[in-house]
C-alpha cells in the first residue's frame, strides 16, 4: 500500500502541493501544481496568518500589544510557519517579516534580550541568552535568508557565545 493517495486526498492545498513537488517530482508548469499554487493563497490558514502582519512587517500576538521581544518572537514563529508552507523570500509578507527582524538586530549581530516585568526589577538581569538570537535566526534561515550577511553576523555572535565545551549557556548574568 502506498501513502500517496491518502496524502493527495487531504483537504490542505499546501500538503497536496508538497506531495506533487517533493514526492512525485512535478514541475511548476504542471496544471495540477499551478491550480494548487492558486489555492494555497486562498487557504484560510495563510489568510488568517497574513491578517495579523502589521505595516512594519512584524506580526503581533493575537492578544495584541506587548514588548518588542514579543513582536520578534511572534514574527519569527510566523516566518517559520510560512516557510513550512512553502513561502520563501520572494513572497511579500516573508520579505517584510525578514526586514522587520533584521531591523531589530543589534550591531553585534544579536537580537535584544527578552525582558519580563519581574526581570526588569531584578538587580542582575541576564546579559546574554543564546535564544535571543537563535529564535529569529532560525526563522530567517527557514525563510531563505540563511546566507544573508546580516544573518552571518548573527552566526558569528552565536559562535562567539559558546562555552569552551561547545555548548551554549542558557543565559549569563
Amino acid at each position: 500500500m502506498t501513502w500517496l493517495p491518502l496524502l493527495l486526498a487531504d483537504p490542505s492545498p499546501h500538503l497536496r502541493l508538497m506531495v506533487l513537488r517533493e514526492l512525485l517530482n512535478r514541475s511548476g508548469d504542471d496544471d495540477e501544481v499551478q491550480e494548487l499554487e492558486d489555492l494555497c493563497g486562498q487557504d484560510p490558514i495563510v489568510q488568517d496568518l497574513l491578517a495579523f502582519q502589521d505595516a512594519d512587517g512584524s506580526w503581533r500576538a493575537r492578544e495584541g500589544g506587548g514588548e518588542s521581544w514579543q513582536h520578534i518572537r511572534t514574527t519569527a514563529q510566523a516566518l517559520i510557519q510560512l516557510a513550512y508552507l512553502g513561502y520563501g523570500p520572494d513572497h511579500g509578507a516573508v520579505l517584510r517579516g525578514a526586514e522587520y527582524l533584521f531591523s531589530q538586530q543589534e550591531a553585534d549581530g544579536s537580537w535584544p534580550l527578552p525582558r519580563s516585568k519581574g526581570e526588569r526589577e531584578m538587580r542582575e538581569p541576564y546579559s546574554m541568552i543564546p535564544l535571543q538570537t537563535g529564535i529569529p535566526l532560525r526563522a530567517l534561515a527557514a525563510a531563505g535568508y540563511a546566507t544573508d550577511p546580516r544573518a552571518e553576523r548573527a552566526y558569528k555572535w552565536l559562535l562567539a557565545s559558546r562555552l569552551p565545551d561547545g555548548a551554549w549557556p542558557t543565559g549569563i548574568k
